[in-house]
């Protein structure tokens, strides 16, 4: 939590740089222009002459504001997201009796895969008790399996694994 709350920090410190850099751009070409007698080209009335040098900065402290305020916003959205996942996925894990909890806990230990005869090595486990709780977290969405040769991978839900991984 602390970390999250560093990196907005720290985007927060970007985007006041950033605002701060913009002010300076703007203020340095508004006075260089004030300062010159030249008049515009086009028009022959207004007094302010800006190069395409004095603009480069200008709009890149403010692609700067605009991405890091963006990314500010954004990363809420996402860490409350990231939250309830993570409270949906603990409510489902307490639903799991004792040997399903084994099965999930093999699992997460191998970033989300393990073969299906690792599964029946697992002690008070056997072929056929690891074959009915494949099976009924496979109905509950909680894990797949993909075919490997003559076994299986088992592998977590995509939403399961971002939760507990």
């Amino acid at each position: 939590m602390k970390q999250k709350s560093l990196g907005k920090k720290v985007i927060l410190g970007i985007a006041i740089l950033s605002f701060f850099l913009f002010v300076v751009f703007m203020l340095t070409s508004y006075f260089k222009s004030k300062n010159s007698t030249v008049l515009c080209e086009t028009c022959n009335t207004c007094s302010w002459n800006v190069s395409v040098f004095d603009i480069i900065p200008i709009l890149v402290t403010l692609a700067i504001m605009i991405g890091a305020g963006a990314y500010y916003f954004m990363s809420q959205k996402i860490e409350s997201k990231q939250e309830n996942l993570k409270k949906n996925t603990s409510v489902i894990l307490k639903l799991m009796n004792a040997d399903e909890k084994k099965l999930i806990e093999i699992l997460v230990n191998n970033n989300g895969k393990a073969l299906q005869a690792q599964l029946t090595r697992l002690p008070g486990m056997n072929k056929v008790k690891s074959h009915r709780i494949v099976k009924k977290l496979i109905e509950r969405g909680v894990i797949k399996i993909e075919k490997y040769g003559k076994t299986n991978f088992i592998t977590l839900n995509d939403e399961i694994k971002e939760g507990l991984l």
